[in-house]
């Protein structure tokens, strides 16, 4: 994303003001996240205000005062007052950062990132936005309606013009690093996830995706869209978390110091184990003591009667052990009406 840069020059500056700047816009909104995520990211204050579309908020004489297409997201910048997306990002950045601030570091750059931006925030958006997603969520149209199915291939051709040419062979959109046309992009490809939808057809895009919700402030930002797609698709969208940074590898003292601590505790060990334990020594009273009752007696005549103990020993035959005797066992679409799409048309793709 481009960070504010540069000097002061006709009457920009080379940071934000130390005022908020004021948000009007709805928190689900495709437009009002873009340019929220553009203040977060460039280091605005900003003081959200919430306008709920279903209540006729952007209808009321305060809205339409500042915005008489009654569209969301608009800002004040003190006593200045710009709706539309894209008007919004481009007073920001020629106000704040001479024009740099949406990124690319030359003319031709920068062209290229407001041709992306145009695309977004009209075809793109026309078909993903107001065809499909907008139609289905709330005014009920079916899936199989023809202005539904129709904007589906629409849909489908932009994520073809996605994969194959300007993911084709970089990270983002318009190069290897992440500009403000990268955040429109994935805004409105973000809206699909009300619906479930599978991108798994474009594995770049899907990688694409995936590297933009990396991004500063997106996980923020997006709190209120994540919740509004599981209660509508019963699936809460994937936010990835960014990859632990790796453990410095300790310094060259370090690692001898380490070493020779295991060797000292390695030695004092082996001396424990060598010193004969105090204890072991035999004790004095452990002599074995002479038995007095073991003499032989002084006259022993054996009895007369005495019979061999040969013959005594001899079992009888019904002491002999049976065979087999004891033995251990073995274990074993109608089209979008105007009365039914109030909410889909409160937001219409930005100029």
């Amino acid at each position: 994303m481009g960070n504010l840069i540069g000097g002061k020059k006709g009457g920009a500056t080379n940071r934000p003001p130390a005022h908020a700047i004021v948000l009007h816009g709805l928190t689900i909104s495709a437009p009002t996240r873009a340019v929220w995520l553009y203040l977060l990211q460039n280091g605005f204050k900003v003081e959200m205000k919430a306008i709920d579309l279903t209540k006729g908020d952007n209808k009321t004489e305060e809205f339409t005062a500042m915005n008489p297409l009654g569209k969301v997201p608009v800002i004040q910048d003190g006593a200045t007052t710009v709706y539309e997306s894209q008007a919004i990002v481009r007073y920001l950045a020629k106000k704040y950062c001479q024009g740099k601030g949406l990124g690319g570091k030359d003319l031709a750059e920068q062209t290229k990132i407001d041709e992306v931006m145009c695309w977004a925030t009209t075809s793109f958006y026309m078909d993903l936005g107001y065809h499909v997603v907008y139609p289905q969520i709330f005014a009920g149209i079916p899936a199989d309606n023809p202005m539904v199915v129709n904007g589906e291939k629409g849909m489908r051709s932009s994520f073809d013009l996605l994969e194959k040419h300007y993911l084709a062979d970089k990270n983002f959109v318009c190069g290897n690093n992440a500009t403000v046309a990268d955040i429109f992009l994935a805004v409105y490809v973000s809206l699909v996830e009300w619906l479930a939808y599978d991108l798994s057809p474009w594995p770049k895009v899907v990688e694409w995706f995936r590297r933009v919700k990396l991004e500063p402030h997106w996980k923020e930002v997006h709190e209120a869209h994540r919740a509004f797609s599981k209660e509508k698709s019963g699936t809460e969208p994937e936010q990835p978390e960014p990859p632990k940074p790796a453990e410095p590898e300790p310094k060259a003292e370090e690692k001898a110091a380490d070493g020779d601590e295991k060797k000292d505790e390695k030695a004092e060990a082996a001396e424990g184990e060598a010193k004969p334990a105090e204890d072991a020594k035999p004790a004095d009273d452990a002599k074995p003591a002479e038995a007095e009752d073991t003499k032989p007696a002084d006259d022993p005549k054996p009895a007369e009667d005495a019979k061999p103990a040969e013959e005594e020993a001899k079992p009888a035959d019904d002491e002999k052990p049976a065979d087999g005797g004891d033995k251990p066992a073995v274990v074993e679409d109608q089209h979008l009406k105007p009365e039914d799409a109030t909410a889909a048309k409160d937001e219409k793709p930005a100029e």
